[in-house]
Parts: structure tokens; sequence; C-alpha cells
């Protein structure tokens, strides 16, 4: 899809439809000059056809290793980038939420950490959208520009005891 890239060269998984993004194959990052991994410690360049998995089908995944192992392993997604998304049109948390919620994962004693930078978000999912399994907020730095979040502030006394409202931990 080269005539899909935004005007700051960039291509965005929301500019592109689920059959689209998922007739792609994943790769390891490699050196476009050289074609060479980027991280070659990491799994084999080349040596494997992935396609890029949903939120949905990776909790199937999990699920159904934990009833075929009889294992509980959990999950802790991450929402990534809630305000620019909101940008986009799209709500990733109520998304995220709902998927959750038909899979299961909706109190404190199910096996899930929801996280995310941006504060305001981390109380929309608890009060607006009524979320009420564990939730973490992810601490940056304000230069990161991850969120519209005011770091400083929230590893402040006064912010840490706000987070503390909404959230079940602090995470780096």
């Amino acid at each position: 899809f080269p005539n899909r890239a935004r005007e700051n060269g960039r291509y965005y998984a929301t500019d592109f439809t689920l059959t689209e993004l998922k007739s792609l194959s994943l790769s390891e990052r490699f050196d476009p000059e050289n074609k060479k991994p980027i991280y070659p410690n990491r799994f084999p360049l080349n040596e494997y056809n992935f396609k890029i998995p949903t939120l949905e089908e990776e909790i199937q995944f999990i699920q159904g290793l934990n009833k075929s192992t009889g294992k509980n392993v959990g999950i802790y997604p991450e929402i990534k980038k809630p305000f620019w998304h909101k940008q986009q049109g799209k709500d990733i948390s109520k998304i995220v939420i709902e998927i959750l919620n038909k899979y299961g994962y909706k109190s404190k004693e199910d096996k899930i950490y929801l996280q995310t930078f941006d504060f305001d978000e981390l109380k929309r999912i608890r009060k607006e959208l009524g979320y009420q399994g564990k939730l973490i907020m992810l601490v940056g730095e304000n230069d990161w520009n991850e969120a519209p979040t005011d770091y400083e502030y929230i590893k402040s006394e006064e912010g840490i005891a706000e987070v503390a409202q909404y959230s079940d931990g602090i995470g780096p």
C-alpha cells in the first residue's frame, strides 16, 4: 500500500481495514539499506509467516492455551495513545473494554492489568466506561509526548494521591 502513507511519510493502522491489515505479513524490524535485522538476537528474520493478530485473537489464543495446559495466565494490555485515536475519530478505549468484557476480564479478581500513559483516559475508563478491572497508570516523561498528561504532577505527592483514586498501581 505505498500510496497510503500520510504526509509525514508514516503508515497508521487506523487508515486500513482489518482485511487489509490481515493481508500483510509480520517481520522483525530491519535496516532497509542492508536488510539486516535491527535486533539480531530476537526472532530470526524471515523464518516465519506471521500475520497481525487482533486483541480478540490474542485473548482467544491465551484462553485456549490456559484450557489445554491447565494454567491460568493473565494478560497485561496497554491502551496506546487514546488521545491520538480520538483525534482520528476512534474510541480505542471503548473498543478494548468491550472486548475485555466479552472475554470475562471485567473485575479486580480477573487476571488482567489494563494500562495507559493517559491519566485523563484512565479516569474516563474507570468513571465513564465503568471498567472495574485493575488499572495501571503508566508514568513517562513530559518530553515523550506520549499523552496530554503532566507526569511531573503525577509523580508529586498530590498527583499520586489523585491517581490512587482511579488506579490499582503505577508502572514505569
